[in-house]
């Protein structure tokens, strides 16, 4: 963490909230959680921007080499246009000019650099002349890129699988597939694991299950769209661009606060009562970095990207505050439903020492709940309940009956949220082989250097492509541990006594300022997060 004795004070004093001069165990808690998700932040958008560039050089290069005469066309334009004849020639600087005019109009994702490396490599004749037989060693060149670069690809969707895509995009559209198929009967095939009555119809479990994983898939696709606009600066752009010109009454080609009010009720909808003008004042000024008076496009991109970053990490907090209730439900059902003695002794106390009751004092039970306690039952729905548990029919409920109902019930119970919990871990969570597969190969991937390049050809350099995958893993790894300890909030704060014990040198309960700046060192090296002194 590269941080100044500035930034170091700026850090303190945000963490310190009650202005003491000292940090709680709390303050240093929340500091601690946003120092990991800064981390994750950091991480996950650069190797997000590493994929882009990967994917978009990738698309680039098989365009170009789809007919590899245009480029032998090309540089022999180049080569008449300088008064040449024959075959191609063309000098050193005529050959990087024709490589900046084709980055220049989006043909080659080329920086300066790698045009002077290219030509070194191509000119084997060291002539700084570039001939015909050079202009296919320049062919073979891109080619061997290209399939490089795919081979890093293949590695980022074998690590970072995208599944189901063509789903979500139905599911964002609105409904399960095609039009109308909401009054369908979903077909056996698109079940998956539950199963289906005779005929091919869903349950009312089942249908329950779709509908919460067709929800699921629906939450997770906006979520990861709102990323993919918050850490892509180009889409939040075009995101500005087409609305600013729907709200941009003076074609100033800024959004003015008025401007920025109707937009943000247009926005808000029906939510836009609970939207206050100061709050939106507040925002607006936030962003006005120039202190004009107006949005333009790159302040205009910055709201975007945080809007939406701020959107998707409450999507992601919901679902995993969600996730981890529906979790905690199922293991306190597995464990009651073992417990089948503790069920019988409360339906014990229910018939308050009666071996069983009637329909009639069971209806009257009902009739009180309901009056009394807001129960939402009819008497009709306990009327069949009542049948289903007498399953002697002699017209009484025994607690033997109660008990086995209750126990079919509560299990009923437990396999609808067990499923609930499996869509979770289908649509969001990593595999358990994936994790297992992590962990063997962790110690090898601990030992790679970050950057380190070991080029198997000379004239191209690049890191192996086993060696980027065990990188790439080692990374997924880091930032899923780091997810899981952010959101757990015990776990951190059980470690913050340890940690306060020490960096409280002077053992007086407080960190002060010089012990915080051990805390940053601490982080620098366990977390590799570049602070100077300033920061």
């Amino acid at each position: 963490l590269p941080m100044n004795k500035h930034q170091t004070d700026i850090a303190f004093h945000m963490a310190d909230h009650d202005d003491t001069g000292d940090l709680s165990h709390m303050e240093l808690l929340a500091l601690i959680q946003f120092i990991i998700r800064e981390m994750i932040e950091a991480f996950v958008q650069s190797y997000y921007e590493l994929y882009m560039r990967i994917y978009y050089t990738v698309d680039v290069l098989g365009q170009i080499l789809a007919d590899p005469q245009n480029i032998r066309d090309y540089f022999q334009a180049y080569h008449e246009a300088a008064g040449g004849e024959g075959q191609i020639q063309l000098s050193e600087e005529d050959f990087k000019q024709a490589i900046r005019d084709a980055v220049d109009q989006g043909y080659l994702p080329f920086h300066e650099d790698d045009i002077q490396l290219c030509f070194e490599i191509i000119d084997e004749d060291g002539s700084n002349v570039l001939t015909g037989n050079e202009v296919e060693a320049f062919i073979h060149l891109l080619e061997a890129l290209k399939e490089y670069l795919q081979q890093l690809l293949e590695v980022f969707h074998e690590i970072f699988p995208e599944d189901n895509a063509h789903a979500e995009c139905e599911v964002l559209e609105g409904g399960h597939g095609e039009p109308g198929a909401e009054e369908e009967v979903y077909p056996s095939s698109e079940v998956g694991e539950v199963e289906v009555h005779e005929g091919g119809e869903m349950t009312k479990a089942q249908r329950i299950i779709w509908d919460f994983k067709t929800w699921l898939e629906a939450a997770r696709y906006t979520m990861y769209t709102l990323y993919y606009v918050a850490y892509n600066p180009e889409i939040a752009a075009q995101v500005v661009t087409q609305v600013g010109a729907q709200f941009d009454e003076d074609g100033s080609h800024r959004i003015e606060l008025d401007e920025f009010k109707e937009l943000v009720k247009a926005v808000a909808g029906e939510y836009s009562a609970y939207v206050t003008n100061d709050e939106i004042e507040a925002t607006f000024h936030a962003f006005d970095v120039d202190y004009n008076g107006g949005l333009d496009i790159h302040e205009g991109t910055a709201l975007v990207q945080a809007v939406c970053k701020e959107f998707a990490h409450t999507i992601a907090d919901a679902l995993y505050h969600h996730y981890t209730y529906l979790n905690s439900e199922l293991e306190n059902l597995g464990a009651t439903i073992d417990n089948e003695e503790a069920i019988a002794d409360e339906v014990n106390s229910w018939f308050q020492g009666k071996d069983s009751i009637t329909w009639e004092e069971f209806r009257q039970a009902i009739e009180y709940a309901i009056n009394q306690g807001g129960l939402p039952f009819t008497v009709e729905q306990a009327e069949a309940t009542f049948d289903q548990l007498d399953t002697n029919n002699n017209q009484e409920l025994s607690q033997a009956e109660v008990v086995e109902g209750l126990v079919q019930w509560l299990t009923s119970v437990r396999t609808l949220v067990g499923s609930m919990v499996t869509a979770y871990k289908e649509v969001f969570a990593t595999t358990t082989e994936e994790i297992e597969e992590q962990e063997e190969t962790e110690a090898i991937s601990q030992q790679i250097p970050y950057y380190e390049i070991q080029p198997e050809d000379e004239s191209l350099p690049a890191e192996p492509v086993d060696q980027f995958r065990q990188r790439l893993y080692y990374v997924k790894m880091i930032v899923e541990e780091a997810y899981v300890i952010y959101h757990n909030d015990e776990y951190v704060a059980s470690q913050i006594p340890d940690i306060a014990h020490e960096l409280d040198f002077d053992e007086d309960g407080k960190i002060e300022r010089h012990e915080f700046q051990a805390l940053v060192s601490m982080l620098s090296g366990q977390l590799q997060l570049p602070m100077n002194k300033h920061q």
